[in-house]
Formats: C-alpha cells, sequence, structure tokens
C-alpha cells in the first residue's frame, strides 16, 4: 500500500494541545454536546383519563372542576412518567430548555405577544436545565386550553441558534394541532355550510360559533409549515404522541407529516404499534405513540442514540474540506470511507457511524483526522 506523508489533526472535546507540523496547515476541530428543547403540549386534555372505561376513572373525570381521582392513571401522568423515563438517558453535560404550551386558557403560545399569560404560567420556559429538573418544570404548570403547536414550534425555529452544536426538539402532545385564527379551512362566515364544516376538520365540541369559530379546525397545514423551519434551522424533531386523540387515523395522518428528524426505528410493525414498518428500518409515518410510562422508553433509546453521536462521533471542523482529502482514524486504525461522512456546508461535521461509533461510545479512545500537506 502507497504511504503518503499527512498533516495530522488531533480532535479532542476539551481544547487539543497540537504539536505543530512544519510546513503543515492544522485544521482544529472539536466535539461538542448536543442541546435539547422539550416542547410539552399542557392543554386542558392532558388531564383526561387514559382509560376512561377503567372503574378508578368512572363518573367523567378529567376536567379542572372534577379532576381525576390519584388512582386513575391520566394523560399526564403518563406524560410525566414518561419524560422521567427519557430523562434519565440524558449525559449531565447536555443542557436542556423546557417550553410549555399554552400559557393561557385558551391558545396563547410562546412568543404570542397578545398572550395574558395566568400567575401560575409566568414560568413557561427554562434555558441550560439539567435533565432531572424537566420534572419540577411540568410539575409547576395546571393542564387548560387548546393545542397551538404551529405557534409553538415557530417559536422555537425562531430561537437563536448554536454555533456547532445540534439541537434537538423533542415534541410531547396530546392532541391534534388547532388554535389558528388564520385557519383557511375556518367556519366563522359558514357556520351551517356541510362542507365547511366538514373541511374544518372540527377537534372541539364545536366550531361554528363562540371563541372556538376557527380556532378549533384542525391545523395541520400550519403545524407542517412551522415544522419546515427547524428543519431549514437545523434543528431535529421528535414527536411523542400520547393519548387516544392521536391513535386514530386523523391524528396519526396529522403528526406524521411533520418534518420529524428522529424518527422512529423499527424491524416489524409491532415496533410501530402495529403501523407500517418501512423498508428503511423506520416507522413509514416516523412517530413514537405512548399510551403507557413504558411507552417512552423506545424513544428515550432513539434520543439517547441521538446524543450519543453528537456528542462523542460527531467533530465539527473550523473551515470547509473536501471527502476526498480527509482521513478518520480512531486510536492507529484508519476508518474505511464508509464509517464516516461528511456533513454541513456553512458548519461542516464529521459524523463517524455504525460500529466505529459504537467502539466511541463505549470507550475513551481519540479521534484524529488527517490531511494532505499544504503547497
Amino acid at each position: 500500500m502507497n504511504v503518503r506523508v499527512l498533516a495530522v489533526v488531533v480532535l479532542s472535546a476539551c481544547s487539543p494541545i497540537l504539536t505543530p507540523v512544519v510546513g503543515r496547515q492544522p485544521l482544529v476541530g472539536s466535539s461538542n454536546p448536543p442541546r435539547i428543547i422539550w416542547l410539552f403540549d399542557q392543554s386542558g386534555s392532558m388531564l383526561l383519563p387514559v382509560d376512561p372505561t377503567s372503574a378508578p376513572c368512572a363518573g367523567g373525570c378529567g376536567t379542572p372542576s372534577s379532576p381525576c381521582p390519584s388512582t386513575c392513571l391520566t394523560r399526564e401522568g403518563v406524560f410525566r412518567a414518561g419524560i422521567d423515563t427519557m430523562a434519565a438517558v440524558i449525559p449531565a453535560r447536555v443542557p436542556n430548555t423546557a417550553i410549555r404550551y399554552p400559557l393561557d386558557s385558551l391558545c396563547g403560545a410562546p412568543g404570542d405577544p397578545d398572550v395574558v399569560v395566568y400567575p401560575d404560567k409566568t414560568f413557561y420556559q427554562r434555558d441550560n436545565l439539567v435533565a432531572s429538573e424537566l420534572h419540577d418544570v411540568l410539575a409547576a404548570y395546571i393542564p387548560v386550553g387548546g393545542t397551538p403547536t404551529a405557534k409553538a414550534l415557530r417559536y422555537v425555529a425562531s430561537l437563536p441558534t448554536t454555533v456547532q452544536t445540534e439541537t434537538f426538539v423533542v415534541l410531547v402532545t396530546d392532541g391534534v394541532p388547532n388554535c389558528n385564527a388564520n385557519n383557511p379551512y375556518n367556519v366563522c362566515a359558514q357556520p351551517t355550510d356541510p362542507t365547511a364544516l366538514a373541511a374544518c376538520r372540527c377537534t372541539t365540541t364545536s366550531c361554528s360559533m363562540g371563541l372556538l369559530c376557527s380556532l378549533g379546525c384542525l391545523d395541520d397545514l400550519g403545524a407542517v409549515s412551522a415544522s419546515r423551519l427547524l428543519g431549514e434551522q437545523g434543528m431535529s424533531l421528535m414527536v411523542i404522541g400520547l393519548g387516544a386523540d392521536l391513535q386514530s387515523g386523523i391524528g396519526i395522518s396529522t403528526l406524521g407529516t411533520l418534518e420529524i428528524g428522529l424518527a422512529a426505528s423499527c424491524t416489524t410493525s409491532a415496533d410501530c404499534n402495529g403501523r407500517t414498518c418501512g423498508a428503511d428500518g423506520v416507522c413509514a409515518d416516523k412517530l413514537f405513540l405512548a399510551a403507557a410510562p413504558a411507552d417512552f422508553e423506545a424513544p428515550a433509546r432513539r434520543l439517547a442514540r441521538a446524543v450519543q453521536v453528537a456528542d462523542r462521533c460527531t467533530w465539527w471542523l473550523p473551515r470547509q474540506v473536501a471527502a476526498a482529502d480527509l482521513t478518520v482514524e480512531i486510536g492507529t486504525d484508519v476508518l474505511d470511507p464508509a464509517e464516516w461522512t461528511l456533513k454541513g456546508e456553512q458548519e461542516q461535521r464529521v459524523v463517524i457511524t455504525g460500529a466505529a461509533c459504537d467502539r466511541l461510545i463505549a470507550g475513551t479512545e481519540s479521534v484524529t483526522l488527517s490531511l494532505p500537506p499544504s503547497n
């Protein structure tokens, strides 16, 4: 095998110490922990029981005036237990942001300048949390109101991005999006037109009168558009659908059309709650669905893997390089080009994949990138 002289670049999660190579141009990269933005739907339906037919939940409980007894498993109870499961897999050095919505008793979303925030909900966002603090954020909120998911996603997309840091957005919701006053399928002007009512696809008891005129209509188009903004900002979205409202066709088809980057992986349809498992090993609708605390274990594993890859197997470069010029090593072993990819345009990064990434996650070996000598 021919051997060529290379300029060696040692990458470290800490500030690397480089020994200058005469006649060579060092390229210093870095490995940075990702950040996680948790977007929590805290609409009034979170108070409903998971199984309203179970004996402890009898009597139509699940409203602020008629809360369910502690023996009744509610959507909120499943939600809180599930977030504890997910928080347990997040390393301490990964910063978390928690954002809750709505912010009022109807459709107030983060970033909405016209929202009157109730006194007990002023604490709607917290930054730089350790994962164990997520439980406290949820405990401080009483579910009420609608589901302005599109507005909440747009707010997240508007947040400042962090240079050379991957961002994962975890949306946990128990309902389909609504709360769009400008919904093109509203029925405010034609409340008795059966065609308009059908197009509205009302998500509440009524969408043809009062405050919920148009606000109660399904806002699937707005949510899809907002999710694409996340992708344009380089953010990867995970969606966890909670409760019976999202087990139906309209719930799955609505959330499944979002721009989802952290999808549910599968080997059979059983891994997708009976839905289609694609040939690429991903659930066709990309969703995680949860009806019990144990259902959060799969998204926890998926998120943990994404965090590990971003934290240990992703190396950010200070300038653009050509993939053909790179040699990637773990320890003294040169990796096959199929074991890594070069991603990004303005912010380039090397992502080590498969068994090579597993090796990095499991050990303490260093990564070395090499370039040909400069002219």
